[in-house]
């Protein structure tokens, strides 16, 4: 469950979807080459007591090798630098203990 509310950046949300969010996905390797659908993504770091299922809905800004990835936990939109949110994946067996 969500707790507290994250700052909100002071940039707007790119919004992705469809081939558009796959290949943003890729581009900064949370996807591997030759998926053809998103995963199922985690958050587990503030505003969150535990792992929680999350979507990457878009960024709220994007360079060469990083970006602040737009996460929605419960209906919250905030942003997660990608490195960082690479890190809070579990490896699949933490997965399917908790679920």
């Amino acid at each position: 469950m969500f707790k507290g509310v994250p700052p909100m950046p002071s940039r707007e949300v790119v919004l992705l979807s469809g081939e558009d969010l796959l290949n943003f996905l890729k581009k900064y390797k949370l996807l591997s080459e030759k998926a053809t659908a998103v995963k199922p993504y985690f958050y587990n770091g503030a505003y969150v007591d535990e792992l929680t299922p999350c979507e990457i809905v878009g960024y709220f800004t994007a360079g060469e090798d990083s970006c602040v990835l737009a996460v929605k936990v419960d209906d919250v939109v905030f942003g997660v630098h990608c490195d960082y949110f690479k890190e809070m994946q579990p490896k699949k067996k933490r997965v399917k203990e908790e679920s």
